[in-house]
């Protein structure tokens, strides 16, 4: 078993050619106008770790139209460096959104001091570019290169300000900060890594047992891998739900027992499945879903679900067991075969 201790967008080409073609849309500016978009763009420090780009948008949307918001992220981690740039449509909207934050007690943002300037006031118009390039050349950067799977980091958490937020509670809202929090810290080290087929689960009710959280992972993958084909695809697939689920297993409190005498669950637990695309498709389906444990006496109750941070150290642990398994059966198979 691999432990968890607990705790962009692509910019298409097809974008902007349709941009260019359609009247008043603004083209992307050329090198000639590099001078007059950093007048419009802020340059903002002391960013909180993990403020995210809509959270970014919203703070400075208030102040005139944004073209975009760029948080700049360790390109060997995928957190945030604690910067971004904002992209204004007008210069005059960013001195505005400048002169507020230098007014009064300045600007915040989650409760942290920013730090804002425009990009030409860095000193060094050139380097403020490059940065600006980077950040977006990030946003590009394809999955498929993400040894870590830190693309999968926040998929599932929404957080203060994002689509989603309103409808969870305030308790609700802090849980998921807690929990990102958490896997930022770490994520900080190469040590640690995120799973592509597992999932954790929390906020269970104690009466949740793995029985429970098997047959609610298995109908929720199955449903995706059966898609649109059908009840008969569907029920087939439930059928070979130990091929989607491989192990599911709740955390619990060996020193508190329930009224059966087992121990009591802590409220977590972790789900094992066979292939990425079934735990996607699980956590989308029972993400702060208030009907997912409906049948089950949790009406209302919203499941926070993510994809597992594992440990580097015990993934090599229990793959250097799964292989003397091996060797081990194989050798045995191979002892009775010589004795018949």
């Amino acid at each position: 078993e691999s432990g968890e201790e607990e705790s962009g967008e692509e910019e298409s080409g097809e974008e902007e050619s349709e941009a260019a073609a359609k009247p008043g849309r603004r083209r992307k500016a050329g090198p000639e106008d590099e001078e007059e978009a950093l007048r419009a763009t802020l340059f903002v420090q002391g960013l909180p770790i993990e403020a995210s780009q809509t959270q970014l948008e919203a703070r400075f949307a208030k102040h005139g139209a944004l073209r975009y918001a760029r948080v700049v992220c360790d390109p060997s981690t995928g957190l945030s460096r604690g910067t971004a740039f904002v992209r204004f449509e007008s210069s005059a909207s960013a001195q505005a959104a400048l002169a507020a934050a230098r007014a009064g007690s300045g600007a915040r943002m989650l409760g942290h001091p920013l730090t804002v300037s425009s990009a030409v006031e860095r000193g060094d118009a050139v380097k403020a570019a490059a940065d600006k390039r980077e950040a977006a050349r990030q946003e590009r950067v394809k999955p498929e290169g993400d040894r870590r799977g830190l693309h999968l980091a926040r998929h599932g958490l929404v957080l203060p300000g994002e689509e989603g937020a309103e409808a969870l509670s305030l308790a609700e809202l802090r849980k998921r900060e807690a929990a990102w929090a958490q896997k930022k810290e770490k994520l900080a080290s190469p040590n640690f890594v995120i799973s592509t087929t597992r999932l954790s689960v929390r906020n269970l009710p104690p009466h949740v047992d793995e029985k429970i959280l098997s047959s609610l992972a298995v109908s929720a993958a199955a449903g995706a891998a059966a898609g649109k084909a059908g009840g008969q695809a569907r029920h087939a697939a439930k059928r070979n739900g130990d091929r989607l689920v491989r192990q599911v297993k709740i955390v619990r409190d060996e020193q508190r027992r329930d009224a059966r005498g087992q121990p009591r669950s802590k409220g977590f637990g972790f789900i094992q499945f066979g292939t990425h695309e079934a735990a996607l498709a699980a956590l989308e389906a029972l993400a702060d879903n208030p009907a997912a444990l409906e049948k089950h006496g949790g009406k209302g109750r919203r499941l926070l679900v993510e994809f597992a941070v594992d440990s580097v150290q015990k993934l090599k642990l229990h793959e250097q067991r799964r292989k003397l398994g091996a060797e081990r059966r194989a050798a045995e198979a191979a002892a009775a075969a010589a004795a018949a």
